[in-house]
């Protein structure tokens, strides 16, 4: 694993003892029964803070070890002392390259794990809603055990169970043949939310009032889950955020032609299980990576290639045609992007500037017979033409995030959905300081993806005790604002109440086209991209995939 600057001071950080407690809450206070939850499978012994208890690496499924690499998963064995739960678990395998903070300390493949984060004093009297967070990182990276999704703030603010959970990435997940699933992840993630059906209780938390939310391929993850019957009853609300649904999931055909590929690097047969789970972690990772391919017939499949495919059963169809035509489940809905989504994307792809001439091909390849049409959408000024990849930032934007996710809820709201709709969009970047360190400089000043997610959790001034990061006083307001909104969603499926914000978030519908933007300060915007995103809804969202 590649570490940053920030990364590797954390992980001298958590070397040191105590450490893992001291980076994420704080110091740990000396309590004589709240540490400690009993649920079917054994004694919990967590950590108590100030504000709250939080409860790391509890297995919902057994080890995908052995035997079980590549099988859906499996109850946890029971254990018969008392689990320690007071240090953060490993990520599943993966070459994690995101910004700081947010890679997760250590992988192993044992790491079908939640982190649940409670009020202090919880009990099964209490019945706190539950926020259960899937994150994201195309469906190759990321974890539960970062600073970023540390629950404590949320939970204490907003009077909520949080559970953040891990799921299987890259091949270790998504491999296809006769014998494997093929979408190991979503059945990891719904295991996972059958655990809160069983168990939450015992951390004072209601099962019937979870709220599923997620980030990018999180986001996507709340999609799939929202158009998978076998999904439904799981949950009563969603918050889908920076979803780039534009990107079709899988189709059986790519994800075999991958699954193939990633075999052959192994030197196994496609069908050799045997030879499969020999492989050792390093070397599955390494053929996860060769196994890629960029095809001119499904070039925006780059951005995401190892991830969920369309069986037509788990997943029954794309979840963006699925919640545009009705056939999903029917609950308080929240979702929403931020300002510069596609930016970071396309500054990793052409790390060199795109000349027009380059800029001009790519879009023939991707948007073909509409090619020109898009062209003439986003002309591009004579003296700018040596370097066109802002341009291809506000595409990216538009037509993988921001307008697919506006068409979703004019549908949801003008033909389906009885239950309320709310819509955002997050619009500040850092002014205190730099959360990006220095693989993403093109962010520095950009409101890039993932930037609403220290404002969600409020958790920038938890990590602040070892990185000096502090929010300015607007910025502190935001992220109040913000965990604000999302807790009182997992309260009452409506962002404004039962804790009073200091602006009346409006449900959205066609007529008003509103959202809150996100910003310092919050506002009611009107008409948010509405003439762009009206022009890509009328050539469709198809082209690239």
């Amino acid at each position: 694993m590649r570490f940053t600057c920030g990364l590797l001071l954390v992980f001298l950080l958590v070397c040191s003892t105590h450490a893992f407690n001291l980076v994420f809450d704080g110091p740990e206070l000396e309590t004589s029964s709240e540490n400690f939850v009993t649920i079917a499978d054994g004694t919990i012994e967590g950590a108590v803070y100030e504000t709250a208890r939080a409860f790391y690496a509890i297995p919902y499924a057994a080890p995908p070890t052995g035997d079980l690499r590549w099988v859906e998963p499996q109850p946890p064995t029971p254990w018969n002392t008392t689990l320690k739960a007071k240090m953060v678990g490993p990520g599943c395998p993966q070459i994690c390259q995101l910004p700081p903070f947010t890679c997760t300390i250590g992988t192993s493949e044992d790491c079908l794990h939640v982190d649940v984060y409670t009020p202090r004093l919880s009990a099964e009297s209490t019945n706190y809603p539950v926020m259960l967070f899937i994150h994201g990182g195309n469906f190759i990276q990321g974890g539960s055990g970062t600073v970023l999704y540390n629950g404590d703030y949320l939970c204490n603010a907003s009077s909520v169970v949080v559970v953040v959970i891990q799921y299987r990435l890259g091949a270790l997940s998504y491999f296809l043949n006769d014998d494997t699933n093929g979408n190991l992840a979503i059945l990891d993630q719904q295991a996972a939310l059958n655990w809160v059906q069983t168990n939450i209780a015992s951390f004072g938390g209601d099962p019937t009032r979870v709220t599923i939310y997620g980030q990018s391929a999180g986001g996507d993850s709340v999609a799939i889950h929202m158009t998978a019957p076998s999904s439904w009853g799981l949950f009563r609300s969603a918050i889908m955020e920076s979803n780039p649904i534009t990107l079709d999931l899988n189709t059986r055909s790519i994800a075999t032609s991958l699954s193939k590929r990633f075999a052959a690097n192994l030197t196994c047969s496609y069908t050799d299980m045997d030879c499969l789970r020999a492989q050792s972690t390093e070397d599955i990772l390494t053929a996860q990576n060769a196994a890629i391919d960029i095809s001119l017939l499904h070039p925006l499949n780059a951005f995401m290639p190892w991830q969920p495919f369309v069986d037509g059963e788990l997943i029954p169809g794309q979840p963006r045609d699925n919640l545009n035509n009705g056939k999903y489940i029917d609950v308080p809905f929240m979702a929403g992007t931020v300002n510069d989504e596609g930016r970071m994307f396309i500054f990793q792809a052409f790390p060199e500037p795109l000349p027009y001439e380059d800029y001009v091909a790519i879009i023939g390849v991707i948007f073909k017979a509409d090619a020109l049409k898009v062209l003439e959408q986003f002309p591009v000024p004579e003296d700018q033409k040596n370097d066109t990849r802002a341009f291809m930032s506000n595409i990216g934007t538009q037509y993988m995030f921001a307008c697919p996710v506006r068409q979703i809820l004019r549908h949801m709201s003008s033909n389906f959905s009885t239950s309320p709709i709310y819509y955002y969009h997050f619009n500040h970047y850092f002014t205190n300081f730099d959360p990006w360190g220095p693989d993403y400089p093109m962010c520095i000043d950009y409101v890039c993806h993932g930037s609403e997610l220290p404002y969600v959790f409020n958790s920038a001034e938890i990590g602040s005790k070892f990185t000096g990061y502090v929010w300015s006083t607007e910025e502190a307001q935001l992220a109040s604002f913000t965990s604000v909104a999302w807790g009182n969603f997992g309260n009452s499926g409506n962002p404004n109440t039962p804790n009073t914000l200091s602006l009346t978030w409006p449900q959205y519908n066609v007529a008003n086209d509103s959202d809150m933007e996100l910003a310092t300060p919050p506002v009611i915007e009107v008409g948010y991209l509405s003439s762009e995103c009206d022009f890509w809804d009328s050539i469709g969202y198809y082209h690239g995939n």
